[in-house]
């Protein structure tokens, strides 16, 4: 993946002066031989605009919408920040609010009872009954796990791994890992979207399936508990809402009676 460093270098600096030339615009999207990418430019500058976020200002003050043809001469144009808003738009947050029939809806003024439900799969395997218990168990694991790998106080996030994997993922390779990915997008911010897709629980949940948690050798199939995954969020909107970001799926299972990672799988998205 092409680093978005120098991306997102031009997009922190365009948060903060609002306004920028669109030739000094161009010096953010060089290629390794320093040529200007004109096209890279334009591919970002679009999934930034998101329909509205920015406008072009030419040199008579003009403003207008913006267009990859003021690449051509971009002396003429500056880009301006006009709706910081729009950059919190149009991302997928995965929720879905909805209507909580027991309520009577109120018309004037509008008032809706509703439940904010997150739109995601949850399989289940083994029995439904009493596994919301450990699915919160699952997601309070994952993000407390995420919360020190976000501020990278590595020897403790370290120590959440399973005796099984002790060498696979200590402190040092946690390091290494950030490091690589850190030189595609730059430092982390922060973590979001904790959620579980997958529990193992009750009668049930030690059957072989088509996909299904892979464990090494010595670990018993009773010891899984779910899988999980969050995001390290990098490059971001004022707003918080996350535009870069790396998945991480976590395989989880139960030690002596505390939940451990056997696996965390790295996305590049």
């Amino acid at each position: 993946m092409q680093s978005v460093i120098q991306a997102r270098a031009f997009f922190e600096t365009l948060l903060q002066q609002k306004e920028m030339p669109l030739s000094e615009v161009l010096t953010f999207f060089k290629r390794k031989n320093g040529r200007i990418d004109a096209a890279w430019a334009d591919q970002f500058i679009l999934r930034i605009h998101n329909g509205g976020a920015l406008a072009l200002v030419d040199d008579q003050g003009q403003a207008s919408a913006y267009s990859a043809d003021a690449l051509k001469t971009p002396e003429r144009y500056s880009l301006v920040l006009k709706n910081a808003a729009v950059l919190d738009e149009g991302r997928d947050g995965g929720y879905l609010a909805l209507g909580v029939p027991d309520f009577p809806v109120e018309d004037h003024p509008p008032e809706i009872h509703c439940t904010l439900e997150y739109h995601s799969l949850l399989r289940v395997v083994g029995e439904k009954q009493g596994a919301e218990r450990l699915a919160e168990r699952v997601r309070a694991f994952s993000h407390f796990f995420a919360w020190q790998l976000s501020i990278k106080n590595l020897s403790v996030a370290a120590s959440f791994f399973s005796r099984e994997t002790p060498k696979k993922y200590d402190e040092l390779v946690l390091a290494q890992k950030l490091q690589e990915l850190e030189a595609i997008y730059g430092e982390f911010s922060y973590f979001d979207r904790v959620s579980v897709y997958t529990l193992y629980h009750g009668n049930g949940s030690n059957k072989k399936l088509f996909r299904e948690m892979s464990l090494p050798k010595g670990v018993s199939r009773d010891a899984r508990r779910g899988e999980s995954e969050f995001y390290l969020v990098a490059m971001h909107s004022p707003g918080g809402t996350m535009i870069d970001a790396v998945r991480i799926a976590l395989d989880i299972i139960e030690e002596e009676g505390v939940l451990r990672i056997l696996n965390i799988e790295w996305y590049v998205e």
